[in-house]
């Protein structure tokens, strides 16, 4: 399986990477690194990491036309700046639909936007955690039917 990560360098993402790079033929993962860090990302053979954003059009058509993924897990946001509402608007919608199309064009399935801050709760020590690039630790919050 081919799967492009959007966002992959973030709290969500890394785990996200960590799960699928030992099931897949290839990881690759997008990233402005504005609030991730390449730290985080697991190192392993098959990942790839391709700096950029989501709202640039050319490079997330060549990364498409190139790799073809069997699935894309859209996991970019712009949240770190409230009073940024233009960098938020263009990455949030802008590069969803940029991602969409181009999941419409290769045909390959998508998750679409998991929200990342929507999905994470700050806290202390909970036993199901990931660690942040900015450091904090995160319950992975489960849907009631485990999802």
């Amino acid at each position: 399986m081919k799967v492009l990560l959007t966002g992959g360098a973030g709290c969500l993402g890394s785990n996200i990477t960590e799960f699928l790079a030992p099931i897949s033929e290839r990881v690759v993962i997008i990233d402005n690194f504005a609030t991730g860090k390449l730290a985080s990302i697991p190192d392993a053979g098959v990942v790839e990491v391709v700096e950029g954003s989501v709202t640039d059009s050319p490079l997330v058509e060549d990364i498409f036309s190139s790799l073809k993924p069997d699935l894309v897990i859209h996991g970019a946001a712009s949240y770190k700046d409230p009073n940024d509402w233009y960098t938020d608007a263009n990455t949030n919608v802008v590069g969803s639909i940029l991602i969409a199309r181009a999941c419409e064009r290769v045909g390959c399935f998508s998750t679409g936007q998991p929200a990342n801050s929507s999905l994470l709760r700050n806290t202390q020590g909970h036993s199901d955690t990931c660690r942040s690039p900015d450091g904090a630790n995160y319950e992975l919050w489960h849907h009631q039917d485990g999802w």
